[in-house]
């Protein structure tokens, strides 16, 4: 009889025990977890609204690049095509001198075609400086674009990082949880199994 009791009573603390533990101590373990899986998941959305922001910017300085690239383009094609017509002039210039046309005809081509030169030359050096100013605007726009896709991908590898964090953490919330659980339904059936044997005695007493 002192047997049984002893064993009553060792189910009802050990029922006591179980969920005092599982509502206590594993209550507040999830609790800090679950708070710091939330904490992450914000950390995890505010690096993935930034990975979307450094894109958008990554794609307008690639935008920005292709157009300034064109224009650059655009120039030295320019520039080439006039330096061709200036070497064309003055090969004009030469046969005419070497030909000995000294006619006032010839006299007058040849003032056109220094004019011309001189227009020609004027154009480069204003297409050169257009052209050296884009092209130091395309470099400072590639270092740019350079910077920012570096910093892109440190972005994406910190989002990666808390991606996996969030995930062991979710983990270890569910096993929290259910070590809760199944601690307050051991608990429960232990305390719930003591007091039924505890009360058979007094019933049969009666």
């Amino acid at each position: 009889m002192h047997n049984k009791i002893n064993i009553q009573g060792l189910y009802v603390l050990s029922g006591l025990i179980f969920i005092l533990f599982s509502l206590s101590f594993l209550s507040v373990r999830m609790e800090k977890k679950l708070t710091h899986v939330l904490k992450i998941e914000k950390k995890h959305l505010q690096a993935k609204l930034e990975i979307s922001n450094a894109q958008e910017l990554i794609n307008r300085n690639r935008q920005e690049i292709d157009e300034l690239n064109s224009e650059v383009n655009h120039l030295a094609e320019q520039i080439n095509t006039l330096i061709f017509n200036a070497n064309e002039i003055n090969d004009t210039i030469v046969r005419f001198m070497n030909e000995s046309l000294a006619n006032q005809e010839t006299l007058d081509s040849l003032e056109l075609m220094e004019d011309a030169i001189a227009q020609n030359e004027h154009l480069i050096d204003s297409l050169s400086f257009v052209f050296e100013n884009k092209s130091d605007n395309l470099l400072s726009l590639m270092n740019k674009f350079n910077k920012n896709e570096f910093e892109s991908k440190l972005k994406q590898n910190n989002s990666l990082a808390l991606q996996k964090e969030l995930w062991w953490s979710k983990i270890i919330v569910f096993i929290y949880l259910s070590f809760s659980i199944l601690g307050l339904m051991l608990g429960g059936f232990m305390l719930i199994r003591g007091l039924i044997s505890k009360t058979k005695p007094e019933d049969h007493a009666v």
